[in-house]
């Protein structure tokens, strides 16, 4: 018993050993990974979103 592994076909037939992490335990090769926003246009919804989110929270006590 160890990490999940991702198990993904590779080219050459073999499931893919690298460790799964994201949503389907696959690794960042397969899909498991987001590698964000690569347009300006997708950079600034993220940005957007960001800032929606951060609006909606609740200050902290101090």
């Amino acid at each position: 018993m160890g990490k999940v592994r991702c198990g993904a076909r590779c080219r050459d037939g073999h499931p893919c050993r690298a460790p799964g992490i994201g949503h389907g335990n696959r690794c960042r090769r397969h899909g498991g990974a987001s590698t964000g926003p690569r347009t300006d246009a997708g950079r600034q919804r993220a940005r957007e979103a960001l800032e929606r989110c951060r609006a909606g929270r609740v200050p902290e006590k101090t």
